[in-house]
């Protein structure tokens, strides 16, 4: 459980529970949260529960990128390989399943992209009033969607259509979308949220603009060359060029890359901290140029050696195997040990080896509930300091009264329960040492680990009747004796 999935279901449990309903306003990440409030309090697992919440999110993304594939394209072939490369992209493999935000916007990024263009098609009062539903739902989801807000305008101006059509419907959905956001946005401008702290300027960041935006999108083009993976990045690069040679498909390319690149720009020029989530909606347009570039090499190869239908779909099935090669290698590694998978440097900190990452912090709650099994009388945890798995302790145990989670002062006496047991969590990860005073007091029983190696969480008991040594440690083996990663 990563750190941010941990915040936004522990907020889900307060809103389900009638308390601090705008914390998620305030964060400018409304829409999952109030989502997850209606899922996940009750559920037995509730990190099971908001990743499928995010499945069935990414779900209603890939259809919507498949009917904007048709609709753009106007041929189904890409419009199923556009999909089936949103299914095989690990960038989506990895996030689509996560409780995170960054998924809902993307969702909306595709319905926006889809509803403007049928407004386009045949401008109608309801379909504005669905277009505006979509800009504010994908805004609601997290502030950074703010850029939505452009997308009818760009369809409008790139892919023509009757203007004068255009303006009571496109007015509607501007009146409905601003409607609908007006009061969530401005709650999240009106106090220095975690957000808006990493806008530049916000910290007092005086680097230059231009080597700022310059290092923001170097970043942002790693980022995509190492999710989307070879293969899948230079198809999409082959579909923009392709497509922008072709009069027929002109129009539609210009308006996926800047859909694409458009909010990139944006971001790159005010943001002084990001993470490769943030451009996750990128993916809405790239797999549809991707399935063009696709097309293109393949048209390429019939023309130079024509084959039998049979003979086409076999090479059409090793050429996709071929393309998609990087990135199932990639995809196996998630499914089956996501430490090993070859993510970018910051977002392996985040989920892997560093303090937010649930690694080693799961198996310290896997310890806990094999010792809350063992007594009925329930158990108190403390913890001296900053501490990843004690929040998740009192998030996982919200139901149970006998699991006391408590933050105390390392400078106070170590603390006591005649009732039923204490164990002392520290965070060594999050730099957390515990209280030389305390030393006498406690014996070390479990020992958690990071999968480089790195401990992660100490767990104590207190009092005189725990074994002299850590009997539960779990040890990841270092990275440098690891193959493959």
């Amino acid at each position: 459980m990563f750190l941010d999935e941990r915040i936004y279901l522990r907020w889900a449990h307060w809103i389900a529970q009638g308390r601090r309903l705008q914390v998620p306003f305030v964060a400018g990440k409304g829409l999952s949260v109030w989502a997850l409030a209606a899922v996940t309090p009750g559920a037995a697992d509730p990190l099971l529960a908001g990743r499928l919440l995010t499945v069935a999110v990414g779900i209603l993304t890939l259809v919507a990128v498949h009917r904007v594939a048709l609709r753009l394209t106007g041929d189904v072939r890409v419009a199923d390989v556009a999909a089936v490369f949103y299914i095989a992209c690990p960038f989506t493999l990895f996030h689509d399943r996560m409780v995170l935000a960054d998924p809902y916007l993307s969702a909306f990024t595709a319905l926006t992209l889809l509803l403007a263009l049928r407004l386009a098609d045949a401008p109608r009062p309801r379909d504005g009033v669905a277009l505006g539903a979509a800009m504010a739902l994908g805004i609601s989801a997290k502030v950074t969607g703010l850029p939505l807000l452009a997308v009818p305008l760009l369809v409008l101006l790139v892919m023509g259509g009757t203007r004068r059509a255009w303006v009571k419907p496109l007015a509607l959905a501007y009146v409905v979308a601003v409607g609908l956001v007006a009061y969530p946005v401005w709650r999240f401008f009106s106090r220095r949220s975690g957000e808006l702290s990493k806008l530049a300027g916000a910290g007092g960041d005086d680097s230059p603009l231009a080597a700022m935006v310059s290092a923001n999108l170097e970043l942002a083009l790693s980022w995509l060359w190492r999710y989307w993976t070879p293969g899948l990045a230079l198809l999409a690069l082959a579909g923009l060029v392709v497509a922008l040679r072709t009069s027929a498909l002109r129009r539609s390319a210009l308006l996926l890359i800047l859909v694409a690149l458009g909010p990139v720009a944006v971001f790159a020029s005010v943001s002084r901290v990001w993470f490769p989530r943030y451009v996750l909606f990128t993916t809405v347009p790239l797999v549809i140029l991707a399935a063009l570039g696709f097309r293109a090499v393949l048209d390429a190869f019939q023309r130079r050696s024509p084959a039998s239908p049979s003979m086409g779909a076999l090479r059409t099935a090793l050429l996709l195997a071929l393309v998609l090669a990087p990135a199932l290698r990639f995809d196996a590694a998630l499914w089956t040990d996501p430490s090993q998978a070859p993510l970018p440097d910051v977002d392996r900190f985040q989920y892997v080896t560093g303090w937010p990452s649930g690694y080693g912090s799961r198996d310290s709650v896997a310890f806990l509930r094999a010792r809350r099994a063992e007594r009925p009388e329930g158990l108190t945890l403390v913890t001296p300091g900053p501490s990843i798995t004690a929040s998740a302790v009192r998030l996982l145990w919200a139901s149970d009264s006998g699991m006391e989670v408590r933050a105390v002062d390392p400078s106070a006496a170590v603390p006591a329960d005649a009732a039923r047991p204490v164990y002392v969590v520290v965070s060594v990860a999050e730099g957390v040492h515990l209280p030389t005073h305390w030393t006498s007091q406690v014996t070390r029983e479990f020992v958690s680990f990071k999968p480089d190696g790195a401990p992660a969480d100490e767990l104590y008991r207190v009092g005189p009747h725990a074994p002299a040594e850590p009997t539960h440690a779990v040890r990841q083996r270092p990275a440098a004796e690891r193959p493959g990663d």
